[in-house]
């Protein structure tokens, strides 16, 4: 028969073991969960988005393209600037080293995003200048001097804003 101490420190040692016995049971898991966490992790950072720069502006680029038959290439161009701009540039003749843009070889439409889950998307405007920032300014050289305006809801709208 064991004695009361005897008693007293096999009940201590019997609950010390199922203590253990439940700490790395719980620090198992914790292991496996954190190497989930990590995997989950790696998958996130991994994670392309999708990019305004290709399914919206390249979609329009795509769909203007018909109603400029004179011009014979695109290009998409940036993002530029603060407002991360985008523009697309249609050529009349190949792009070719030196200025592509000079005469009428060229024409652009500059596109603003505003609060791209809501779907808003603006024109820059360039045949205004509001002279609120001073030449060579940051501002300035990032178009802010130039407005936002709403996208017309339409590919002929559009058009129409960029023969204007």
């Amino acid at each position: 028969m064991a004695t009361e101490i005897e008693t007293i420190l096999q009940e201590y040692t019997d609950n010390l073991a199922v203590h253990e016995t439940e700490r790395d049971r719980l620090n198992g898991r914790v292991r496996r969960l954190e190497r989930q966490l990590e995997s989950r992790r790696t998958a996130l950072a991994r994670l392309a988005g999708p990019y305004w720069g290709d399914e919206v502006v390249g979609k329009l680029a795509e769909l203007l393209a018909p109603h400029f038959p004179e011009y014979t290439t695109h290009e998409l161009m940036g993002p530029f600037g603060m407002r991360c701009q985008l523009s697309i540039h249609f050529y009349k003749k190949a792009i070719k080293p030196g200025d592509p843009w000079l005469d009428d070889n060229c024409l652009s439409v500059t596109f603003v995003p505003g609060d791209l889950r809501d779907g808003e998307v603006y024109l820059l405007d360039k045949a205004t200048d509001t002279g609120q920032f001073g030449k060579g300014s940051l501002a300035e050289l990032n178009g802010e001097n130039h407005p936002r305006v709403p996208m017309p809801d339409t590919i002929e709208g559009l058009v129409a804003w960029m023969n204007r």
